[in-house]
């Protein structure tokens, strides 16, 4: 049984396509991501711009054509941040909609951490205490838990294309945007985690941003996801690609190998928030996951497919 799983977010949109077989076998059958910026652009106002609906809509079309000549028509599409946050949610949902003839379901913070966790659970299923993060476009989820139960999770109102959007003009960057930039994600830190009890157990980071930095650090010319998952991402290389990133124009950037250009710019915010991880949660190392989102959402739709026979 084929069937899809369509991930839009605040900056890219995938697609995950797998086949089912009888005795509960899971293939693969096609991956991609178009990187759309979706919510580029977008401002104080969140308001989605008309180009990058466009954007969207291309790629969107282009994922139907795809699954159409592989005769699969049970999708699931879901949205996150993006979608919201903006203020033209609804107008932008219904083109989208109309495109891919694809109900869409707008999910909450809580609900995308859950399904993160999820997909990191099945990952790594021996690592039985864990903390899950999913650094967005618009949002961050921290998610504590063990084994496949969550046990405490957080959204926050952070992520690499907003953060970029918000703070940094210029690249090479300047100090004080930065300075701004980390206090910033500090003070969004502490208000989120007020109170709260995470527990601790291995680091396992999720999303573009952390696979981008696996990506880079691992020079990879083509983007490979068996080298991505499991890999360990350490405090020194992104304090590296920190100091590097900020003294390099946006035209340098995008000749970084293992960095995607339309990720130039916003990868710079995505480090920054990495690295209040490493200092956040006392650790040297992040644990990297290419199964996110899409995957956990694939697997809770099955799951929800078993319980009703």
């Amino acid at each position: 049984m084929k069937r899809a799983v369509i991930d839009l977010g605040t900056h890219t949109i995938v697609l995950l396509a797998v086949d089912l077989s009888g005795d509960g076998q899971l293939a693969v059958l096609r991956e991609e991501e178009r990187i759309v910026g979706l919510g580029r652009g977008a401002g104080g106002e969140w308001i989605l711009t008309s180009e990058a609906i466009a954007r969207t809509r291309e790629a969107l079309l282009e994922y139907t054509a795809i699954l159409g000549r592989m005769g699969v028509d049970r999708v699931r599409f879901t949205a996150t941040a993006v979608l919201r946050n903006a203020r033209n949610s609804a107008e932008v949902k219904q083109v989208l909609e109309e495109a891919g003839h694809f109900p869409i379901t707008i999910i909450s913070g809580e609900e995308e951490a859950r399904l993160v966790y999820l997909a990191a659970a099945r990952t790594f299923p021996l690592v039985r205490e864990k903390t899950v993060v999913d650094i967005g476009g618009g949002s961050t989820e921290v998610i504590s838990g063990t084994a496949e139960r969550v046990e405490n999770l957080v959204s926050m109102p952070l992520g690499a294309v907003a953060l970029t959007d918000r703070f940094l003009t210029c690249f090479p960057t300047n100090a004080s945007e930065t300075r701004a930039l980390d206090a910033h994600i500090r003070s969004v830190f502490e208000t989120n985690f007020a109170g709260q009890e995470m527990r601790q157990g291995a680091l396992v980071g999720a999303a573009g941003t952390f696979t981008t930095a696996a990506a880079m650090e691992q020079g990879m010319v083509e983007y490979s996801p068996e080298k991505i998952t499991g890999f360990k991402l350490k405090r020194p290389a992104v304090e590296y690609w920190i100091e590097r990133l900020h003294a390099m124009t946006l035209d340098e950037q995008c000749h970084i190998t293992g960095l995607h250009p339309k990720r130039a710019g916003y990868v710079v915010s995505g480090m920054h928030l990495i690295h209040a991880l490493y200092s956040f949660f006392k650790t040297d190392e992040i644990i990297i996951n290419d199964a996110g989102l899409r995957y956990g959402v694939l697997y809770d739709w099955l799951a929800s497919d078993s319980r009703t026979g």
